[in-house]
């Protein structure tokens, strides 16, 4: 008679495990999406993660029942790091379904390199799985899901705008105004750490959204730096915290430079009939347009359309 195989089980180690693991598969989760989501909040939807994890210690409730609770887990999980107000239940899906994709994904490439390595401790139970693995092999499979997760997100061309004219509506401070932009296949301007896309516009052109002391503060940045701030019409830093402005440097065929960005409340592309939300876009503003352009859109831009009903389409050629 085989005797009852024992398996020991460190509860710091499991939760541990999985708040990192969630947290890589959470960003990987991020990147295919388009979608910006501060790393406070894939924290607290990655610590949800590995909370449910003790669900390991449960008695088994079987195979199915186990997926189900799996499921709504990581409904849970999208939830606390995607949701926003106003997001329908169709879009939480989908940030669901990548959740669940970039998990199948990681799974893969674990097992991949375990086959390689041979690992002898290994324990399944309610849709958790607890490995007794070395810390150097985790970071290594981790690091490896994170990476191809990056990789397929950038040859991706869901949510990519092909080269040439849309028109872009920009909203900022209860302003909106209605713009012909042009869809740069080879621009890659992003705001820096969160990688965000950045809309090019020459200040002239979107002067009826911005107010004269955040006009006059952006031309003279845009001409002169902030490295000597004598601008006689404002106070540069004053207004740089006023408007959460940001300094971006670009390079062009024509050459490089900086230019102050601000956050706009909402952008939507339109493409004919078709009308487009665009997720995280920074603004920037330069005191003339870029090679002969005055809006610049990354193609990048693009997070996913918009569908109104009949009812909301007639108020928004009412607004034009």
């Amino acid at each position: 008679m085989e005797s009852e195989k024992i398996v020991c089980i460190y509860i710091d180690i499991l939760i541990i495990v999985n708040v990192s693991v969630n947290y890589l598969l959470l960003l990987g989760s991020s990147f295919l999406t388009g979608a910006t989501v501060s790393r406070v909040r894939l924290l607290i939807a990655s610590a949800i993660g590995g909370l449910g994890s003790l669900v390991i210690f449960l008695p088994s409730y079987g195979e199915f029942f186990g997926a189900a609770v799996k499921f709504f887990g990581c409904i849970v999980i999208s939830a606390a790091a995607f949701f926003k107000r106003g997001m329908g239940k169709r879009e939480l899906l989908k940030y669901t379904a990548a959740f669940i994709g970039v998990s199948f994904l990681f799974a893969g490439v674990m097992f991949g390199i375990w086959g390689a390595f041979k690992p002898t401790k290994m324990y399944f139970e309610n849709g958790s799985v607890y490995f007794d693995i070395d810390a150097a092999t985790l970071v290594i499979t981790s690091l490896a899901a994170y990476a191809v997760s990056r990789i397929i997100s950038k040859i991706s061309k869901i949510g990519r705008l092909a080269a040439g004219k849309y028109f872009v509506e920009i909203e900022y401070n209860n302003r909106k105004g209605r713009y012909e932009g042009f869809a740069d296949t080879g621009n890659f301007l992003c705001s820096g750490i969160e990688d965000e896309p950045v809309v090019t516009a020459s200040l002239e052109s979107v002067r009826e959204i911005i107010t004269d002391e955040l006009f006059a503060a952006a031309k003279y940045i845009s001409e002169y730096g902030v490295s000597d701030d004598k601008c006689s019409a404002c106070d540069l830093e004053l207004i740089r915290e006023r408007y959460k402005m940001r300094i971006i440097p670009y390079c062009t065929a024509g050459g490089c430079g900086i230019m102050p960005a601000i956050k706009p409340d909402n952008v939507v592309i339109v493409d004919g009939k078709k009308r487009f939300s665009a997720g995280g876009v920074w603004l920037g503003l330069v005191s003339e347009g870029i090679n002969g352009r005055k809006i610049i859109l990354n193609p990048n831009i693009v997070k996913e359309e918009i569908r109104e009903n009949k009812k909301e389409r007639e108020r928004s050629k009412l607004r034009r």
